[in-house]
C-alpha cells in the first residue's frame, strides 16, 4: 500500500519538473528570434522529443528511466 503513495509522488514530481520545463522552454523560445523555417524547427524539435521519449522507454526497467518515461507518456503505473 505504501508503494500507491510513493508513485502518486514521483508523478506529482515529475508533473512539477514538467510544467517548469514548459514554462522556461516559453521564455526561451519567446525571446528568440523567429526562425526562417518553421517547419524545420517543429519537425527537428518533434525529432528530438520522440527520440528521447523512445530511447527512455525502451530503458524502462530500470527505476529513474522508467518511471519519467511512463509519465511523459501518460502510461499507468501498474
Amino acid at each position: 500500500m505504501w508503494h500507491l503513495y510513493v508513485l502518486n509522488a514521483l508523478n506529482g514530481l515529475m508533473n512539477t519538473y514538467a510544467g517548469l520545463a514548459m514554462v522556461i522552454g516559453s521564455v526561451i523560445v519567446s525571446l528568440l528570434p523567429a526562425p526562417k523555417s518553421r517547419t524545420r524547427v517543429i519537425c527537428n524539435a518533434l525529432l528530438v522529443s520522440m527520440s528521447t521519449e523512445n530511447f527512455l522507454l525502451a530503458l524502462g526497467h530500470s527505476i529513474p528511466c522508467g518511471a519519467w518515461a511512463r509519465c511523459s507518456a501518460g502510461c499507468p503505473f501498474r
